[in-house]
């Protein structure tokens, strides 16, 4: 690291730095950061569907835990802001991969993913947003300060997987139809 100034501010904006971390085994007790998703997520879903409290109690549920298995970061200290290209968060069954910068006033602005593992893809309320059988990716987008920070899902982009998944669904049942009868058909003119 390297800086110069006798103001804090002076300083702040003069620090500059690169390096990695690694956290194993913690907790995010400041920003609180699930409960937020899980809120943001409730709110969003009840757009898609009728609500389900126990669906969302249950999804809450998992989500309050604020432990994390491990935190990674390459980062980089320029221009008063400490800059995460690759923040990997892991948690219970949940992933968060963002990049994005952390002032050093404390905002913070970040785009990233929360990859919700299969005990969450199970969920009903969550089907129909798969990404794939054993995971939901949900696009968010963090900003504010980490004391409050404000989560935003990307509304669009789990609307277009929902119908692109409906769709699916839907084509892969009339071909399920169409076999169906197709071998019944073959079996009366074959017997």
């Amino acid at each position: 690291f390297s800086g110069k100034g006798t103001d804090t501010e002076v300083f702040q904006k003069s620090l500059a730095g690169k390096g990695a971390f690694s956290i194993k085994e913690g907790s995010l007790k400041t920003l609180d950061f699930l409960q937020g998703v899980g809120g943001t997520l409730e709110k969003t879903l009840s757009q898609f569907q009728a609500k389900n409290a126990s669906d969302y109690k249950e999804l809450q549920t998992k989500l309050d835990n604020k432990s994390f298995r491990e935190l990674n970061t390459n980062f980089e200290v320029k221009q008063g802001a400490v800059h995460t290209p690759n923040l990997t968060v892991t948690g219970g069954g949940w992933v968060l991969r963002a990049s994005g910068r952390t002032t050093l006033e404390g905002s913070m602005d970040y785009d990233g993913q929360l990859l919700l593992g299969e005990e969450f893809a199970r969920l009903s309320l969550l089907r129909q947003f798969r990404s794939s059988e054993k995971e939901v990716a949900i696009p968010i987008k963090i900003s504010g300060f980490m004391e409050d920070p404000s989560i935003r899902i990307d509304t669009k982009t789990l609307a277009e997987r929902a119908a692109k998944n409906l769709a699916k669904q839907k084509i892969e049942g009339a071909l399920k139809k169409s076999e169906d009868k197709l071998k019944k058909s073959l079996n009366k003119l074959f017997r």
